[in-house]
């Protein structure tokens, strides 16, 4: 069964809700993989706020959707317990998603 949790970018880095809830999906589950999918951004400014925010949870793992084929991002995609993209340009993350094909397994 899918569970499907939408949030908003934290303001001031702060990721207090996105592990609440979090914390609910990964209960029970050994070395969990948090897939951070970052294509809504021109930079990856928040990635070192997401690991830390992460850190002694799971493990995350990052997809970057112009420099990795679509079978890497898949392998990625199997081996994870949530998928968390962060806010940004709702154009561009919609473009990337669709260009590399990986939205058909994010559906």
């Amino acid at each position: 069964m899918l569970n499907l949790h939408l949030f908003s970018t934290p303001g001031k880095e702060d990721y207090c809700y996105i592990l609440e809830a979090s914390r609910l999906v990964l209960k029970g589950r050994d070395n969990p993989v948090v897939v951070y999918i970052p294509a809504g951004s021109l930079s990856n400014a928040s990635q070192d706020a997401t690991e830390k925010a992460f850190h002694g949870l799971v493990r995350v793992e990052t997809i970057n959707t112009e420099e990795m084929t679509l079978a890497e991002m898949e392998a990625i995609l199997r081996n994870s317990a949530l998928v968390y993209i962060p806010g940004g340009n709702t154009y561009l993350l919609n473009h990337r998603l669709h260009i590399c094909k990986i939205i058909d397994h994010l559906s």
